[in-house]
């Protein structure tokens, strides 16, 4: 069974919220189903090889909600697919804190990339 479009769902949340007067509620989960829409583009943008319209769409996305996950790993996906291996690197250092494991970036840099350009 597919999973539910869950852009869909927060759309009819956000339609049931306005309606009783839950505006603020409301408002949030549209932002959620516009992030996920995004996010959504982006990632079927890769499969087409077109990264750099993707980076677009995760970099919209990004600006309703800085710190989705799902959306920093996937742009720093399409970095990666451009060779843009550092801001990629820098991408997924944001997130670094709270894993264990390094993302695989850092696995493909060779080691004089790990410095910084300063």
């Amino acid at each position: 069974m597919d999973k539910p479009d869950e852009s869909k769902l927060e759309f009819y949340k956000a339609i049931e919220l306005f309606k009783v007067g839950k505006n603020e509620e409301g408002s949030k989960c549209i932002d959620k189903a516009i992030v996920n829409r995004l996010i959504k583009k982006g990632k079927n943008l890769e499969k087409l090889g077109r990264y750099k319209e993707a980076i677009k769409c995760y970099d919209e996305a990004l600006e309703f909600n800085l710190d989705n996950n799902k959306c920093q790993k996937n742009k720093s996906r399409a970095l990666e697919n451009l060779e843009k291996y550092k801001e990629a690197k820098r991408l997924s250092e944001i997130k670094l804190t709270n894993r264990g494991t390094l993302p695989d970036v850092y696995k493909k840099l060779p080691k004089s990339n790990y410095k910084d350009d300063t």
